[in-house]
């Protein structure tokens, strides 16, 4: 599944983990890189990776549209998360 145009979007998936249990949850996707996503699930307040041949389904929730003219949105609205997740990702 193409995540990369959810970059900066609040969506919702339809996921399958490893030990194959299907649960749906709410992101904000960060980025996608190597078949990796990196986002925060606004649910359980925390960064998390996702694997994305895993995601099964992706839906937009338009009420969480980015500004536009922003360059970053997700700057704006999760400064400290967004240098976090940079921060882990440097590193890797």
């Amino acid at each position: 599944m193409d995540l990369q145009k959810y970059v900066g979007r609040h969506v919702e998936i339809i996921y399958i983990d490893q030990k194959d249990r299907i649960t749906q949850r709410q992101i904000r996707v960060y980025t996608v890189k190597n078949g990796a996503v990196q986002a925060f699930d606004t649910k359980k307040h925390a960064l998390r990776s996702f694997t994305a041949d895993r995601v099964l389904a992706a839906m937009p929730l338009h009420r969480y549209r980015p500004v536009s003219g922003l360059s970053d949105p997700i700057s704006i609205e999760y400064p400290e998360t967004r240098r976090l997740l940079c921060r882990e990702w440097s590193r890797s």
